[in-house]
């Protein structure tokens, strides 16, 4: 190769770095003189990359640590579109992208590393025994990594306000779903109101609670009219619909 055309060459890299990653997930790659040149222009279009694949959705702070390529990167080139696939969807954690160019003779490598997403996400700010209603001075927010987070997380307070614990949690210690359950909205005894209907005809009737629910669950009601007792599912507080 001659100098004018490596230098060439290297130009066109140096620009391609600064290019947006396309929707079709294809970046512009050229050649490089060294391992760690070639290495470093890998990562940064693999990084380009993921930012494209995880998109404005994925709210808060992002790290994308590499593992170092092997050293057979320093005799790859690709003068056309370098394209980057995965097996599964982008999430935090460990990840695997295959980088692969279409120009003849073709290649294609492995790119592996670990993404890290920091998102505020609502933690106890002191011990709280099973059993605690969830209230607003219980919880605050605190930026926590998302792959310590595999069964979910909440950001927004009203979605477990006045839910109750269903484990023990530590000072500090973020509220997963499989820690709460919904609060009581039916009391035994409570008089509710009983909701039945179809084909766009509804029937309200009231009735006696035989049991405590929670929003979703199926209790036995009365029809204090007929004295029937009903299997109905908890719709709202002191509202319960006896339809199948």
């Amino acid at each position: 190769m001659s100098g004018a055309s490596l230098t060439h060459r290297l130009a066109i890299l140096a620009l391609s770095l600064l290019a947006i990653v396309p929707a079709n997930a294809s970046v512009p790659a050229n050649a490089s003189t060294s391992a760690r040149d070639a290495e470093s222009s890998l990562t940064v279009l693999a990084r380009q990359y993921i930012m494209e694949q995880l998109g404005p959705a994925e709210q808060g702070r992002i790290e994308i640590a590499f593992n170092r390529l092997p050293k057979s990167v320093q005799s790859l080139v690709c003068a056309q579109t370098l394209h980057f696939q995965t097996s599964r969807p982008l999430k935090a954690g460990y990840f695997r992208l295959q980088a692969s160019c279409g120009q003849q003779p073709s290649w294609s490598t492995y790119v592996n590393g670990r993404l890290r997403i920091y998102r505020p996400v609502l933690v106890t700010n002191r011990p709280l025994p099973r059993g605690t209603t969830l209230t607003m001075d219980l919880l605050q927010l605190q930026e926590v990594e998302l792959s310590r987070l595999p069964q979910g997380f909440y950001t927004n307070i009203d979605n477990i306000l006045n839910h109750e614990l269903k484990t023990p949690l530590a000072s500090g210690q973020p509220v997963t779903p499989k820690h709460v359950t919904p609060p009581i909205l039916i009391h035994q005894g409570d008089t509710v109101t009983i909701e039945a209907g179809s084909g766009g005809i509804n029937v309200h009737t009231l009735g006696t609670s035989l049991e405590n629910g929670r929003l979703g669950q199926q209790i036995s009601v009365r029809n204090n009219r007929s004295g029937k007792v009903l299997r109905s599912r908890v719709v709202a507080r002191d509202r319960v619909n006896a339809g199948r």
